[in-house]
């Protein structure tokens, strides 16, 4: 036969993990649409720069147009000044450098998602 102690402690761990489990609630107010913009510029601008040293992914050719227009969306929102990719050819130097500007976009996206951007 199961003590009574023995009943308590079962019930008491059951309580104290439901109630762990919970999650906060979060006061972030994340703009879904804009998220989704964002990543889709972010996307098209790491495409074109993986073009300019591999040639077309998949068969699709990014145009030198659309890579400013994306670039000119990530830079206005972000306000991190944008490497110097106007030398002899529209585009990043190389893919590395192209990673460095995309790793500072995304953090900024992180610390700014809560901010219901637009």
């Amino acid at each position: 036969m199961i003590d009574k102690r023995t009943i308590i402690s079962v019930l008491f761990i059951i309580v104290v993990s439901c109630s762990a489990n919970k999650a906060p609630l979060s006061r972030c107010k994340e703009n879904v649409r804009f998220k989704e913009s964002f990543m889709k510029n972010i996307t098209i601008v790491d495409g074109y720069t993986k073009q300019q040293e591999t040639g077309p992914q998949d068969g699709k050719l990014i145009s030198a147009k659309k890579f400013m227009k994306s670039l000119r969306f990530i830079a206005e929102h972000t306000k991190i000044p944008v490497r110097d990719i106007f030398n002899f050819d529209v585009g990043y130097p190389s893919y590395e450098t192209f990673n460095e500007d995309k790793r500072k976009w995304l953090e900024w996206y992180e610390r700014h998602k809560c901010e219901n951007l637009k």
